[in-house]
């Protein structure tokens, strides 16, 4: 059996089950996933113990999903990178040298959960960051973003400015690169959904 067959037969029976407790069980996340991002089948870590230690939060990850209360609802939601592989026309458009490399298109989704969250239908999800072939190369992790507010002159990016302040003290969806040059904040919209702001080192 293939490995799409063995994912759709697994869509279909998770669908259909209600899970109780926690919206941060991991069966029920995979389930959220599974519906909302059919073809992106594989969260990308952080899956080993080292990896997960140099997170902020460590704690905070559950099968390499970055979990919280990203809206500030009261609700636990959560976050991931999710990768599938390339469609044969997408292979082809890369260069031959890259290709045993670049094998995978990556989107960065968050799921939010309604009150008392209990199976898939429960959540609005959303991406992030669209469609990178070959990977994005940041990791998510939270960020507590005050500090970035004394590095800013007062007119620059007033509107990322006052979403910081607003959200002082919180833990905050972040997308960090692994050598400091870009950093993404990410914030929710009023009706759902999230803006992001982008501070790039000089």
């Amino acid at each position: 059996m293939s490995r799409f067959a063995t994912i759709s037969i697994a869509l279909a029976c998770l669908i259909g089950v209600s899970f109780a407790g926690q919206s941060t069980k991991p069966e029920l996340m995979k389930a959220v996933l599974l519906t909302n991002f059919p073809e992106h089948i594989d969260v990308v870590g952080p899956w080993d113990e080292g990896e997960t230690a140099l997170r902020e939060y460590p704690g905070d990850f559950v099968k390499g999903i970055l979990v919280g209360d990203f809206n500030s609802d009261g609700t636990s939601d959560f976050a991931a990178k999710l990768a599938r592989p390339l469609t044969p026309e997408e292979t082809k458009s890369i260069h031959p040298s890259l290709r045993d490399r670049m094998t995978t298109a990556e989107i960065v989704v968050v799921c939010d959960a309604q009150e008392k969250a209990a199976s898939a239908k429960d959540f609005r999800c959303y991406e992030l960051v669209g469609q990178a072939i070959g990977g994005i190369h940041a990791t998510l992790d939270y960020m507590d973003w005050e500090w970035v507010l004394g590095t800013l002159e007062d007119e620059e990016q007033p509107a990322c400015q006052a979403a910081i302040r607003s959200r002082a003290g919180t833990k905050s969806l972040s997308l960090i690169e692994p050598n400091g040059h870009c950093d993404t904040y990410f914030y929710p919209k009023e009706g759902g959904g999230y803006d992001e702001c982008t501070f790039c080192a000089d």
